[in-house]
């Protein structure tokens, strides 16, 4: 099968498990014998070409930090990035004419003129997959602020139009995109992330009370909806409480400058660290030496690789009860489960720290169920299942790629002109 894979970053360019997830199952239906081409934006790191992989789009993305910008630079960057970019648009149709793939696999489309891209795809009539680990339709339509929510007409628009199956990695994903005014048409698979297989085995020590201080680590986006704050807050009340026997080790990127001035204000230097980036390969690898992954993330969290990485190497997953990985699991059979408050993380943490949660038989279950149940190679058969029931959707009448492409051109100019207008 010839499978055009549509992504806004593809690694080396990562920002998550989005896009190390994207590549993951790039390769595995590779080494399957399917005729895969990347189409993604150009790298911002030095990386060897790839025969599959097209670094042709463009990527527009929030202003974030920095000089406030003004509120036509803004309106201006957001409509290129989730509305629609033409030159975009002129790339996939470009693309589709010559590659002529029997599927289309739409991935993060944030950045790309995501609106564009997707609707692209409808007019011509393309048989596609939409991968959601996020609430990408929503996205596409949301043309006000961030907070300001999609505007339903063209999620409507869009969905009676797309000939697309679509995956959620949660059903709080797909409900969070259905709720919006986006219609499924009854297509949906709510299928998990999944856990790489480790490269080797390793006979790990798990914690007793008083046996030695308790190893916590988290991995992610350095931001507030992460968790970030409610980690170190926590380290700051069991210290408080006069409890020393842990430490936590955070790695990722982002806000690096301002939540290490804040665990100096809240004189936590000795119990948590910032580690910094770390790639994927070496980052799973440390989770054999940790006992606990913390993840208070905010209710909108899709699922998160990085918890499932964890379990995967008998690492127990602390989570918001609420937020999408806490779905697929059942609390105190393969993860604890907590409000993501300092008040609730301290409650739970100290209750291990005393012995009153014993964390083996935790993760002896959930590392078993993780090597089951939410291995690529199990999910990989319902992924292709998939792209052959996009094969038999039927079709509306289809626009031709040349139309799709100067009505991109119309829709830019228009869109531009009235937000340079009202500027």
């Amino acid at each position: 099968m010839r499978i055009l894979v549509i992504s806004n970053l593809y690694p080396p360019d990562v920002i998550g498990g989005y896009e190390l997830g994207c590549r993951q199952v790039v390769d595995a239906l590779t080494a399957m014998g399917h005729d895969v081409l990347v189409l993604t934006s150009s790298s911002t790191r030095a990386s060897a070409p790839h025969s599959g992989v097209r670094r042709h789009l463009v990527l527009k993305r929030e202003i974030y930090g920095g000089p406030a910008p003004t509120n036509q630079a803004i309106a201006l960057r957001r409509a290129e990035g989730r509305v629609i970019n033409a030159h975009n648009v002129a790339v996939l149709v470009d693309t589709l004419g010559e590659f002529q793939p029997d599927v289309v696999y739409l991935w993060n489309l944030d950045g790309l003129g995501a609106y564009g891209i997707a609707a692209t795809i409808a007019y011509v009539q393309q048989p596609a997959v939409w991968h959601l680990m996020d609430a990408g339709p929503n996205e596409a339509a949301t043309l006000g602020p961030g907070d300001a929510g999609p505007e339903t007409p063209l999620l409507r628009a869009l969905s009676r139009r797309l000939r697309s199956v679509y995956i959620a990695c949660s059903r709080r994903v797909a409900e969070e995109v259905s709720g919006s005014g986006f219609d499924f048409r009854g297509n949906l698979r709510v299928l998990p992330n999944w856990a790489t297989t480790p490269t080797h085995e390793v006979n790990r020590q798990f914690f007793t009370s008083g046996s030695r201080k308790l190893k916590i680590v988290s991995a992610g986006q350095l931001v507030p909806h992460k968790g970030v704050y409610q980690i170190i807050e926590t380290a700051a009340l069991l210290s408080q409480q006069g409890r020393v026997d842990f430490h936590i080790d955070i790695f990722g990127s982002g806000l690096d400058d301002h939540f290490a001035s804040l665990i100096a204000l809240r004189d936590v230097d000795r119990l948590v660290t910032l580690r910094g980036y770390l790639p994927q390969r070496e980052l799973v690898e440390k989770y054999w030496s940790c006992d606990v992954f913390l993840m208070p993330t905010w209710s909108r969290e899709p699922f998160g690789f990085a918890a499932l990485e964890a379990a995967r190497r008998g690492c127990v997953p602390i989570v918001s009860r609420d937020c999408g990985y806490a779905e697929w699991f059942v609390d105190g059979l393969h993860c604890l489960k907590v409000a993501p408050t300092p008040e609730h993380i301290t409650n739970l943490l100290r209750e291990i720290l005393d012995g009153q949660r014993e964390l083996e038989p935790i993760a002896r279950r959930a590392l078993g169920v993780t090597q089951d149940d939410f291995s690529l190679a199990c999910i990989l058969p319902e992924i292709e299942r998939a792209f052959d029931d996009a094969l038999h959707l039927p079709p509306r009448r289809p626009g031709s790629l040349h139309d799709a492409h100067r009505l991109a051109k119309l829709a830019d100019g228009l869109l531009f002109g009235h937000l340079e207008g009202h500027a």
